[in-house]
């Protein structure tokens, strides 16, 4: 770092060797040029490490605008190939706490553009990108921390964060893809539980969809998206049996036929007495025409005229 600043000093590089000391030969001035030098720059270096030590002092010490004063002043002394990423981390961390974060921001890019990065770094852009609502760009981080960082403290912590980022930016397969990893606390939890719920239903993957809304509903009897699902699941997957065991009849009316149909019309029955208790609740929570009409229709299904009657009016 010496010889660096020796080397920018215009004044003693081209100036002094330029002066004639009477008595004194060309080495000997040579080298008292060169000891002078020297000496002028580790005197500066030095000056500007107890500096950066009282800049790191003074943010341990809460004192953030001291921390940032001296930073600044550090930094303004000195050329940007000899600032290390390090420091422009350090003044960024500073400008967080300040609230600076467009300042924060763009000394985290320079720390970064010298190779330079830690986990606090990554946490304080993650919370400046929430603060700021850049969602795309706090993504980005929260990538980066989880991938980088599994072993600090607030790893847990930062998996939840990206979960939920995933959500609101609907990517839906990236979503489904981290709840496996998720905390066991955090899969048991009803928003998150919800949230899952919701990509699964983006997705098609209606198995896991299914177990899901049954969860949901364990801890929530009066979720409307829960017991919608499984209304219309079971009412589908029963009135699609009923046709095709009606269709198979139709075509090869035998005795084998008919009783095969009136087998599998117990299964039908059942899972329409399923349906039928999930739109119940739903129609006397959330009343509406449409649960009317599926109400209506299981009612058919069931020979039930007056109770087809009563819901196929509801729903007009």
């Amino acid at each position: 770092m010496c010889f660096n600043y020796f080397q920018r000093n215009t004044f003693f590089y081209l100036v002094l060797p330029q002066i004639k000391i009477k008595g004194m030969s060309k080495t000997y001035f040579a080298l008292l040029v060169i000891l002078v030098l020297f000496f002028t720059a580790c005197s500066s270096s030095s000056k500007i490490s107890k500096q950066t030590d009282k800049a790191m002092e003074a943010y341990q010490l809460g004192d953030f605008q001291t921390a940032y004063n001296l930073y600044l002043a550090d930094i303004e002394k000195m050329e940007s190939k000899q600032i290390n990423g390090e420091k422009y981390a350090m003044m960024a961390k500073t400008c967080f706490q300040l609230k600076k974060f467009s300042e924060a921001e763009s000394y985290f890019k320079k720390a970064a553009y010298q190779n330079f990065s830690d986990a606090d770094m990554y946490a304080n852009l993650i919370s400046i990108y929430q603060e700021v609502d850049n969602l795309s760009k706090m993504l980005g981080a929260l990538e980066f921390f989880t991938t980088n960082y599994t072993n600090d403290t607030r790893f847990l912590e930062m998996n939840i964060q990206l979960f939920e980022a995933y959500i609101a930016s609907e990517n839906w397969e990236k979503a489904a893809s981290l709840w496996p990893h998720l905390d066991s606390t955090v899969q048991e939890d009803l928003r998150f539980l919800v949230n899952y719920f919701l990509a699964l239903k983006k997705l098609k993957y209606t198995e896991e969809a299914d177990l899901i809304a049954v969860s949901i509903l364990k801890l929530n009897a009066a979720n409307k998206d829960a017991l919608e699902w499984l209304g219309e699941k079971y009412f589908w997957k029963a009135e699609k049996n009923y046709q095709n065991e009606l269709d198979a009849y139709n075509k090869n009316k035998t005795t084998k036929q008919y009783n095969s149909m009136v087998k599998a019309l117990d299964l039908v029955t059942a899972d329409f007495k399923k349906s039928l208790t999930y739109f119940e609740k739903l129609y006397k929570l959330f009343p509406s025409k449409e649960y009317a009409q599926y109400m209506a229709n299981i009612y058919n299904r069931f020979h039930d005229k007056q109770k087809t009657d009563q819901y196929q009016k509801l729903a007009k």
